[in-house]
């Protein structure tokens, strides 16, 4: 208790009532941030899976939509042909 008086001197509340404040809510605000941050690096990790999927879907669609150019391509050249 003595040691705890000496960090945290009951003058210093009249004095410097930001810094005590500060001191006070530090660790507080440290975790917080430290959820904040986890929850948003979840987010991203989620929102980055959720993009390669769609990518994934796209790059498929992309290649679908080639072979059909491919294919309308070869039709076009045949009908040429006649």
């Amino acid at each position: 208790e003595h040691a705890k008086k000496d960090v945290e001197p009951e003058t210093s509340h009249s004095q410097e009532p930001n810094q005590t404040n500060c001191q006070d809510s530090h660790s507080g605000f440290i975790i917080e941030a430290h959820t904040r941050q986890s929850f948003c690096l979840k987010n991203t990790f989620h929102e980055v899976e959720s993009k390669q999927s769609e990518l994934q879907d796209l790059h498929a669609e992309k290649q679908r939509n080639e072979k059909e150019l491919q294919s309308l391509k070869g039709d076009l050249e045949n009908k040429n042909r006649e």
